[in-house]
């Protein structure tokens, strides 16, 4: 079957993945909701195919300096470089201009900056799933997701040790668990080790 286009085509294909129809996964809607909520925003968090670099110019105002900061959008997972334009230097202009080529390590006091000069922020935004839907086909993204989905579904069948269904099946709530918590730990410490982009300088 094609890969998933869209948030309710991703849940349905988790839930195949994991074993439906065949297999009845005692899991409500409502907690493959959160389980799917929880594993983009895991994923936006620690691996590189959940952001994207971006550039913001933004003109330092006499409020800004009173304030001591600026305020970026709400979805910046994080800042990792600051480019500071000062028109009062004629060095050329753009790209080609000293102050651009400078990167700044450390964030200067706001008031150093001076009011109508611009600052370029180099930023980590989140990937929306809205706007890119092919999120959906991320292989990392469908692997944590299920893993976390068979840890809801673990965890509830630990409710009914020794539960048998219909021609004498069972379910062993405690080993669905198990195994999914531990390859749950294993895929974010691999990612927080080995597929995050960068280390942020700051954190907005």
């Amino acid at each position: 079957m094609a890969q998933p286009n869209s948030r309710e085509d991703f849940k349905e294909y988790i839930l195949r993945k994991i074993g439906a129809p065949v297999i009845q996964i005692n899991v409500a809607e409502e907690q493959v909701e959160d389980r799917v909520d929880e594993a983009v925003s895991f994923w936006r968090d620690y691996h590189y195919n959940g952001s994207q670099l971006i550039y913001l110019k933004h003109e330092i105002t006499e409020a800004d300096k009173e304030n001591g900061y600026i305020t970026l959008p709400r979805d910046i997972l994080g800042i990792s470089k600051i480019f500071n334009f000062d028109t009062s230097i004629s060095t050329g202009g753009g790209m080609f201009n000293v102050q651009y080529q400078v990167v700044l390590n450390n964030v200067q006091s706001m008031s150093s900056y001076v009011v109508g000069n611009y600052i370029i922020v180099e930023a980590y935004d989140i990937i929306d799933p809205d706007e890119f839907s092919d999120v959906w086909q991320d292989r990392w993204l469908q692997n944590y997701a299920s893993v976390l989905i068979r840890e809801q579904w673990g965890l509830n069948l630990t409710k009914f040790t020794g539960m048998q269904l219909a021609g004498g099946v069972s379910f062993n709530g405690e080993q669905i668990l198990s195994e999914a918590r531990a390859e749950r730990e294993k895929m974010e410490e691999d990612a927080i080790s080995n597929l995050q982009p960068l280390t942020y300088n700051f954190i907005g």
